[in-house]
């Protein structure tokens, strides 16, 4: 614990030092001539201004020297650098001793200290497994932080994807107020139309103020230059525009199967038209009945919207596990940008048994997974013997096979057991 703490202690005292240097060192314009810094020192703390003596001897050049001191300190020492170097260094600590939380935590603060330097790409880099690590850990406070400082990263970089990903977590989510929502809305459906988004009213600082004149500049020429669709994973959080599947644990061949995509809009205030859905499925042939190319309408308020999708599984599929690895959603409003909700991968083929059936309990379950079963029989089988049977009497067994198939059935086998009554 005291190599922990020593490490975080390192970061503390640039932190300081940075924020005396800004409160004594801004009066410090330019640096003086002649240099007062030239010199040999004989013992340590000595002023190389003061030669072989300790206390002052021309005031004038007293002023100079600290006026140097204080110029090198605010612009050639680089206070950033160096607390990233030690947040570093303070990683490599909790990785060595396993304390994932605290790594979470100065991974937010080094983030932090990536857009003080100015370094919003990194910035955003770092943060988004952090809100991952929160998202997973249900930390909704810290989620909603980590998420809106990864917000103005992307509003500063003007990287489409994921300030639109950020946009539809933050929006739908309870954690933030509901001003703050409709804001973050309001911008939403601006990069949607094609428009630029607003600046995030917290980029106040002198650095900020110069980066946000810059990025809302630019922010229309990005968009207006997106030669190819940008894709939008909805995958890990709770999105404004909600989609998931109800899909049935079992389906026999020959017979349809439904799968039932739920679509939600939970914006307050706008309606939503998309203008294709498709499906990506783990049998590739399935997939061109899984579109639809109508135009359909998400009304404003959380209404559920249904679309069927019919299959027929065939028999070469018996045995195995049809899922639904992805769905995703064209925007009228913005045909450049796709909308995808991935599911989990689906489990490993399933060999099945030669008797033909298999038993739903050796079937993997998955919300996105559908075992792929045979169907029932058309042949049916009637028994004509007549009882009762003597002992050691001879008796003929008679059956009789009712084809109800749509062709000739061959290669039939029938099996039988005795069952004892006492």
């Amino acid at each position: 614990m005291i190599c922990k703490q020593a490490v975080l202690f390192e970061p503390a005292v640039f932190f300081h030092r940075r924020k005396l240097a800004e409160e004594q060192c801004s009066q410090a314009t330019s640096y003086p001539d002649p240099d007062p810094l030239v010199g040999q020192t004989e013992f340590y703390g000595q002023r190389p201004w003061r030669p072989s003596r300790i206390d002052p001897v021309d005031m004038q050049r007293e002023r100079e020297g600290i006026l140097a001191l204080q110029y090198k300190e605010r612009t050639f020492l680089h206070h950033s650098r160096r607390i990233i170097d030690l947040q570093a260094a303070a990683l490599r600590q909790f990785d060595l001793f396993g304390s994932p939380r605290t790594k979470t935590q100065v991974l937010v603060q080094m983030a932090e200290e990536l857009m003080i330097d100015q370094q919003y790409e990194p910035a955003l880099a770092t943060l988004l497994p952090c809100i991952q690590v929160y998202r997973t850990e249900q930390w909704t406070g810290l989620a909603a932080a980590a998420l809106l400082k990864a917000l103005k990263c992307a509003f500063l970089t003007m990287q489409v994807e994921s300030y639109l990903g950020l946009c539809l977590e933050l929006s739908a989510g309870p954690a933030c107020p509901e001003a703050e929502r409709a804001r973050i809305r309001q911008n939403l459906y601006l990069v949607l139309e094609g428009k630029a988004p607003l600046p995030e009213p917290s980029l106040t600082g002198k650095s900020e103020r110069a980066a946000v004149g810059e990025a809302s500049r630019l922010w229309a020429d990005v968009l207006a230059a997106q030669a190819g669709s940008v894709t939008v994973d909805m995958s890990d959080f709770s999105s404004l525009l909600e989609v998931s599947m109800l899909l049935p644990p079992v389906a026999k061949v020959g017979e349809p199967l439904t799968l039932v995509l739920s679509l939600r809009n939970h914006a307050p205030d706008k309606d939503f038209a998309v203008s294709e859905v498709w499906c990506g499925l783990s049998v590739p042939a399935h997939e061109a009945a899984c579109r639809s190319a109508g135009r359909l309408t998400l009304p404003a308020g959380g209404a559920e919207v249904r679309l069927e999708f019919i299959l027929r599984p065939s028999n070469a599929e018996v045995g195995t596990v049809l899922s639904v690895l992805a769905v995703s959603l064209q925007l009228e409003l913005a045909s450049k940008i796709i909308l995808v909700k991935k599911f989990p991968v689906a489990p490993p083929t399933i060999a099945a048994p030669l008797s033909g059936e298999i038993k739903k309990a050796s079937m993997p379950r998955s919300s996105n997974c559908i075992s792929i079963i045979t169907r029932d029989s058309n042949v049916e089988v009637r028994f004509l013997g007549q009882e009762p049977v003597l002992v050691g009497e001879w008796f003929p067994l008679r059956l009789e096979l009712v084809n109800r198939e749509t062709g000739p059935v061959t290669d039939i086998e029938v099996t039988y057991s005795t069952c004892h009554r006492y």
